[in-house]
């Protein structure tokens, strides 16, 4: 009987067994991370080289065109972890690819509408040409950065397993060493959060001066996009560290900004860390005190990560505390309720005009006068309760409730193999 014929052509075959079990969503093989949809990472840096330090969470999404051939879906979205440098290189990237785009379309538009210009004004004719090409050139180069390849990447597809490219040999080496775990469920204090309830502005208004933003927010808000609503943990969920182990950059801006000045008298108290379930934002924040405990200070920073949407974005809140409430001095972007007991006032600038600011709110009112972190954590705890009433109130978040979430480290368990890597 003859053999039957090889096509030399054909990508190896091998035979992979039965299919892994939905618990098993990634693993290391052959030099690529391999993922499926919804997989969850275990807290090893994805985007940089692994050195150490902070992380933050990010959730990629990466397509492959040709991965239906192979019995893959076309768009593959999971969770992960990145270090907060190559986090905020990527904040850095996008944000020149966004600034170059808008100033490549309004020359662009600027150059077109020279055309409407007179004859006998031929010089600004020419030069709305000139315009006009730089605006193209500008456009073009925009994409191109856009698409590079500088980050990690997926090199193809196949059964179900997406393979990415750019993770650093380190990181793979970690995540080898941890492709015995799985996520295990913890039951945690959570919230949902109505983001589409706000009004219109309070959405956009660090981005209000981006017209993509702003049409993209505004249509999300009419259809009332499942997109505005996100899953919260209870403040109580806070990993509260010491104030050595903070963010690296809320360190950097309080001593840049504190030298010299009275605030480089105050004490660090804590640093503390919140995840959003969906792995898409990591809020780190700093609490100091004054040394005569009647003004606390908190740094915050926000990252968020969702697919090719990354940003940063940080907050200042000068608080004082008296018999009657809270009074705050916040930087935006800020929720436009507040408890009935905080008397607050929206500012811009840098700590020591903040904290001016701040004074001035303040004026001869009696400040109580903080004798321990566990006197400060208390009444930081009981303005967050009376926040979370105001909002449940005005319907932009739901009571709280406990649910079960994923969470590493997790129990060792046998992991499946994908199959090859297809040429």
């Amino acid at each position: 009987m003859a053999e039957k014929a090889v096509n030399p052509y054909a990508p190896p075959v091998e035979d992979v067994g039965s299919t892994p079990p939905q618990t098993h969503l990634w693993c290391v093989v052959d030099g690529f991370l391999a993922v499926r949809h919804n997989a969850f990472l275990p807290p090893v840096d994805l985007e940089g080289d692994s050195s150490g330090g902070l992380l933050t969470p990010v959730v990629h999404t990466h397509f492959q065109g040709n991965s239906r051939r192979n019995g893959s879906p076309a768009r593959v979205r999971f969770r992960g972890y990145a270090s907060v440098a190559s986090f905020e290189k990527r904040v850095k990237r996008r944000q020149w690819i966004t600034r170059l785009t808008l100033f490549g379309f309004l020359l662009f538009l600027g150059g077109m509408a020279s055309d409407q210009l007179p004859s006998h004004m031929a010089p600004a004719i020419a030069l709305g040409k000139l315009v006009l090409i730089i605006g193209l050139v500008a456009l073009i180069v925009a994409i191109v950065w856009d698409k590079l390849p500088t980050d990690v990447r997926c090199h193809g597809a196949r059964d179900g397993w997406f393979y990415l490219r750019g993770v650093s040999p380190r990181s793979l080496t970690r995540f080898s060493a941890r492709s015995h775990e799985t996520p295990v469920m913890v039951k945690r204090k959570t919230f949902r959060f109505f983001g589409h309830r706000l009004p219109f502005f309070s959405l956009i208004q660090h981005k209000r001066f981006n017209p993509v933003t702003i049409l993209v927010v505004a249509f999300m808000k009419a259809r009332r996009s499942p997109a505005l609503e996100s899953l919260h943990l209870h403040y109580s969920e806070e990993a509260r560290r010491s104030p050595e182990s903070a963010d690296p950059a809320l360190i950097e801006q309080w001593k840049k900004e504190s030298e010299g000045t009275e605030l480089a008298q105050w004490r660090a108290v804590s640093a503390k860390t919140l995840h959003l379930p969906s792995g898409s934002m990591g809020i780190e924040s700093l609490l100091l005190l004054s040394p005569d405990g009647k003004r606390s200070l908190t740094l915050a920073i926000r990252r968020f990560s969702l697919g090719r949407t990354v940003s940063s974005a940080r907050q200042i809140i000068f608080r004082s505390w008296t018999a009657d409430g809270c009074i705050q001095t916040i930087t935006p972007p800020c929720l436009p309720i507040e408890s009935p007991r905080v008397d607050r006032i929206i500012a811009k600038g840098k700590l020591l005009r903040l904290l001016d600011r701040h004074m001035a709110h303040v004026g001869n009112r009696p400040l109580i006068s903080i004798q321990s972190n566990e006197e400060l954590y208390g009444l930081l705890d009981a303005e967050t309760e009376e926040q979370y009433a105001a909002s449940e109130a005005a319907g932009l978040q739901s009571p709280i409730e406990i649910m079960e979430l994923p969470e590493y480290p997790a129990e060792a368990r046998p992991r499946a193999t994908p199959p090859p890597m297809p040429i």
